[in-house]
């Protein structure tokens, strides 16, 4: 399991980052998503801007993930939030989900250079 979740780190793409800590908020807190509009492939191309880029956290991949704008809005489009005090609490989520992957992904860098 370990060696699979390695080789799915070193091929993961922005867009998929996204949907999975997207996905990851939802476990964690248990907030309901929204009924969305349109699919979901489709709103996160709309805010990330290389959504097909290799995740290697590396600055230039990282860009749209660490932006408080772009997170506060993939929140408001698949969550249903109330409060800005809930999209704070999710943003803060977000980050931290992120921040745990980009570790993962520098050190599997670190270790195939």
């Amino acid at each position: 399991k370990m060696f699979e979740d390695i080789e799915a780190d070193k091929n993961r793409t922005v867009f998929q980052l996204t949907a999975l800590i997207i996905k990851n908020v939802h476990l964690k807190t248990g907030s309901p998503l929204k009924e969305l509009t349109q699919p979901a492939e489709k709103i996160i191309k709309t805010h990330i801007s290389c959504p097909n880029e290799i995740f290697t956290g590396k600055p230039n991949t990282c860009k749209d993930l660490t932006d408080d704008s772009v997170i506060k809005t993939l929140i408001k489009e698949f969550f249903i939030v109330k409060k800005f005090d809930e999209i704070a609490a999710m943003s803060e989520d977000f980050k931290k989900e992120f921040k745990r992957f980009q570790k993962r992904a520098l050190l599997i860098k670190n270790e195939t250079d």
